[in-house]
């Protein structure tokens, strides 16, 4: 995406936020488990009148993600089995973000949106307190547990919902949306050639697709495909 959407810093908060659980005695768990101090919470400003907040792993936290998906990808030859990136929000997501707004601006109405390899969820974040239909879908629990608990503080659940879903599994087919979403998911050869086949199964049905990257290892892959 070019032109009027751009990267704005994002405002953290302070290294130790209230509790991204339901109850502080308890961790959030996934494929991972955190304890309250594992998260900050980031204020992103998604345009001039809107902002939305997401949860993401703390730096130390991060590290210690990053750590054991390279030990899982050792022990399975190569196969992303783990990965750390979800935990995280990244720049591309916000430029996302900003043209999923402009995109609802454009076409009033109720339309339902599916983003994939959601991570934070930034995006879905934004698209459900746009008002709009969500299903934010990561092929871990782990970064989705968190999204829950973003949308949970911001009373966003009855629009956004969570869903495992691996876009590799060419077998299942994509769940129904009007509108299908991806940010920087361009970093590995097998999910850019999966992603770039997604993206025909949406067109193909109808729906229009929206995806950002910030120029990763396998965007000419996605693009060639």
């Amino acid at each position: 995406f070019s032109g009027s959407l751009s990267f704005a810093g994002y405002r953290r908060s302070s290294p130790r936020p209230r509790s991204p659980c339901r109850d502080a005695a308890h961790s959030v768990t996934g494929d991972a488990t955190f304890m309250p101090d594992d998260f900050v919470k980031i204020d992103v400003a998604v345009g001039s009148n809107l902002q939305v907040s997401v949860l993401e792993a703390s730096g130390k936290k991060q590290s210690q993600l990053a750590g054991a998906a390279f030990t899982a990808q050792q022990i399975s030859d190569g196969k992303v089995i783990a990965d750390a990136h979800g935990a995280a929000v990244w720049p591309a997501s916000q430029v996302l973000s900003q043209a999923v707004a402009a995109y609802a601006q454009a076409e009033p109405g109720g339309i339902s949106v599916l983003e994939l390899g959601a991570g934070c969820g930034l995006v879905s974040l934004t698209a459900a307190k746009l008002g709009l239909e969500v299903l934010a879908t990561d092929f871990r629990q782990m970064p989705l547990t968190i999204l829950d608990e973003s949308a949970r503080q911001q009373n966003l659940s009855a629009n956004l919902r969570t869903q495992v879903f691996d876009v590799c599994d060419l077998d299942v087919p994509l769940p129904p949306a009007d509108l299908v979403v991806a940010s920087d998911v361009l970093y590995r050869r097998e999910t850019s050639e999966a992603f770039a086949q997604r993206v025909v199964e949406a067109r193909s049905r109808g729906s229009r697709v929206l995806i950002s990257d910030m120029g990763r290892a396998s965007r000419s892959v996605f693009l060639y495909e």
